[in-house]
């Protein structure tokens, strides 16, 4: 009420109403002696009005004198005893903004003149709450940076103080008009030159594969769309190696482009080469933090590596906070691998292999074909180098099982002591040991996450899908390689080039050229010459598909599992087939069963992708297949998982069947928007 009344004696049109209506009173006195009797003496029908009005102008004063005073009596009387009487005439002098105001309730009840004039608001903010006024919270100002805003067309740095009196506690704030600075940081900050690596990272696959004359001036109109989005960014484009360029931008150019989605992706794919419309693609890995050039080139370069470890034409970047960002990643991985890589990191290998002390060697948690291979594979390396090795696995997972009757006559295999649990492992642990990490590259699919925590400095990992993110620590050796079809197919380019012909057993060669198969879906998926040099080498050391094809045998249940799923179909967004075995008799063989079932529905007219969801106990196990077209890598990565751009799977914990499969709805609705956008 105090407070109305405060603002209503404070508003100029108030005291046009107070004047208009004394005047009125005064026309009324003057007029009243028309209506006096003939007899009425001359002084009283002058002097009596001038008395009334007199009176009446008297008692008007004293009304707004009195609430007045009580007005400033609650603005200031609790404000005064908090502070000195120099103090306060020091603030009310002072040439910075000063505001202070109640603690525990934030309303403001004392500024300065300078906030008033720099402030040009409508109405005093006495009454008004900081937090209304500034967007901060009283005790937030209390900290020893305080808190920037923007006001007023002015920057403000606002540090807060607590002042007592005898009844209240108030915070006194201080306004510091830093509005160059902040400006001239601003400008500084906008024009922080930023780096990014940008590689066409299929052009030699294109050039073999076409004859078209035309291919030169494809390569040409790419390059000169890149060229075209540099200049339009402000930035520099300077090729540095063939197909390779180094681009230097300004900071204030990444919001665009980010909000763009980094559509040089799309605008490079649409140029293609020739009559046989092959596409080129672009890969980009873009530093965003600060620091000197050399620093920021050192990750524009790492977060280009990821960009080709998760499959290429797609932007990494690495944001200011030290986060990463994926743009892109939606064609399938072409095959840019040679020798002289895989030459490398397996004389690589061999070195760190044989300085270790002992070897642990560690798969995905429900290893397929591929993994148990590509551990085999590691164990052969491991023993041919002199180390001592043993494998972290699940020893009751049906797919070991069936891998382990194979190879149990081999002598490193026949007492089981290779094998160990994540807690026996941890008793292996020495100073040098290795930990070999093959078919997974994240950390949350690993069998033993905890192994790894313990040794992430000491990890090399062998994989084939798509990279999730970078890891923790940089391991000792990385070799990530999205084109390969298998981890199997990676470890029989090493094997081949390390061990030599006759030392690979035949039984470890069946398991591989299992996994081979398994992931090329019998050699039609994702298969390259390399996939099929894989394939002779693994033949050679006795590998026979007869044999292979035993392990890929369904069991009676497995056939029922598969019968569930193909009961429980739903169409979702017209293209993507979505089947769910929900059973509370399914065991980790089913989740096998899950597989089968997406590949499946693949062959269903009209779907693009399908996914296959098996609840065991409860953890619900999905797997996704794509036909091409949509990338179930991104989906699956949404939810935890990963793989390939084709094939990818995920597994979520403590959920039921219609949570993940809401969740698995709405990480496809997120997958849509974002290749809509």
């Amino acid at each position: 009420m105090i407070q109305k009344l405060k603002t209503a004696i404070k508003n100029p049109a108030l005291w046009q109403i107070v004047t208009d209506v004394l005047l009125g009173v005064l026309v009324i006195c003057l007029s009243v002696n028309t209506v006096y009797p003939p007899e009425t003496p001359r002084w009283m029908t002058t002097l009596l009005p001038v008395l009334l009005y007199l009176l009446l102008a008297a008692i008007t004063a004293l009304i707004f004198f009195l609430v007045g005073k009580l007005i400033r009596k609650d603005d200031f009387a609790g404000v005064k005893p908090a502070l000195s009487g120099i103090a306060l005439d020091f603030m009310t002098k002072l040439e910075m903004p000063v505001l202070i105001c109640e603690e525990d309730t934030g309303i403001v009840r004392w500024y300065n003149g300078t906030f008033l004039s720099v402030a040009k608001l409508k109405s005093p903010p006495t009454g008004m709450t900081l937090e209304a006024l500034t967007g901060y919270s009283a005790d937030s100002l209390l900290s020893d940076s305080g808190v920037y805003v923007r006001l007023f067309d002015r920057g403000f740095d606002i540090r807060g103080y607590r002042v007592s009196s005898a009844k209240k506690n108030y915070i006194l704030t201080l306004w510091d008009d830093n509005t160059t600075l902040h400006d001239s940081v601003e400008q500084l900050r906008s024009e922080d030159t930023l780096v990014a690596l940008i590689l066409f990272d299929n052009v030699d696959e294109l050039l073999q594969n076409s004859q078209d004359e035309g291919a030169g001036a494809a390569i040409d109109k790419a390059e000169s769309l890149l060229r075209s989005w540099a200049m339009e960014a402000g930035g520099i484009l300077r090729e540095t190696d063939r197909d390779k360029f180094l681009f230097l931008f300004p900071r204030k150019s990444l919001a665009q482009m980010t909000d763009s989605r980094f559509d040089i992706l799309d605008s490079v794919r649409e140029v293609r080469i020739g009559s046989s419309g092959l596409p080129i693609t672009a890969s980009i890995g873009v530093c965003g933090m600060t620091g000197t050039l050399e620093e920021k080139l050192g990750i524009a370069s790492d977060s280009l590596e990821l960009a080709l470890q998760r499959g290429g034409d797609q932007v990494v970047l690495r944001d200011e906070a030290g986060g990463t960002e994926f743009f892109g990643g939606r064609t399938i991985t072409s095959q840019k691998r040679n020798k002289v890589h895989a030459r490398m990191t397996a004389l690589k290998l061999i070195e760190r292999l044989s300085g270790a002390s002992n070897v642990l060697v560690m798969m995905h948690r429900g290893p397929d074909f591929d993994a148990i291979g590509a551990a085999f594979s590691m164990t052969r390396l491991c023993t041919f180098c002199g180390a001592q090795v043993n494998i972290i696995v699940n020893t009751e997972d049906p797919n070991f099982l069936l891998c382990y009757d194979k190879v149990k006559e081999i002598p490193e295999y026949q007492d089981g002591s290779l094998f160990v649990s994540a807690v026996e492992a941890q008793d292996l642990i020495r100073p040098e040991t290795i930990l070999a990490v093959v078919d997974v590259n994240n950390v949350r699919q690993f069998e033993a996450p905890e192994i790894y925590d313990m040794l992430s400095t000491r990890t090399v990992i062998i994989d084939h899908h798509r990279k999730t993110a970078e890891f923790p620590d940089k391991p000792l050796e990385e070799y990530i390689e999205p084109a390969a079809s298998s981890s199997c197919e990676l470890m029989a380019e090493i094997l081949e080039l390390t061990i030599g012909k006759g030392l690979l057993r035949k039984e470890e060669a069946d398991i591989m050229y299992a996994g081979i198969t398994l992931d090329t879906k019998q050699f039609v998926h994702n298969t390259g010459t390399r996939t099929f040099e894989s394939a002779l080498y693994l033949r050679g050391e006795g590998a026979l598909p007869v044999d292979v094809q035993t392990l890929f045998r369904s069991s009676l249940q497995e056939f029922r599992s598969e019968v569930r799923f193909e009961s429980n179909i739903k169409i979702y967004r017209s293209i993507f087939a979505i089947s769910y075995n929900d059973s509370d008799d399914n065991t980790k063989k089913d989740s096998i069963s899950a597989a089968k079932a997406a590949d499946k529905l693949l062959t269903v007219n009209g779907v693009e992708a399908s996914f296959a969801l098996c609840r065991v106990e409860d953890v619900i196990h999905i797997s996704a297949r794509s036909a091409g077209k949509v990338n179930v890598q991104i989906i699956m990565t949404k939810m935890g998982g990963g793989g390939h751009f084709d094939a990818s799977a995920t597994r979520m914990d403590g959920m039921t069947m219609a949570e993940a499969m809401e969740q698995l709805k709405n990480a496809i609705d997120e997958y849509v928007a974002e290749s809509e956008a």
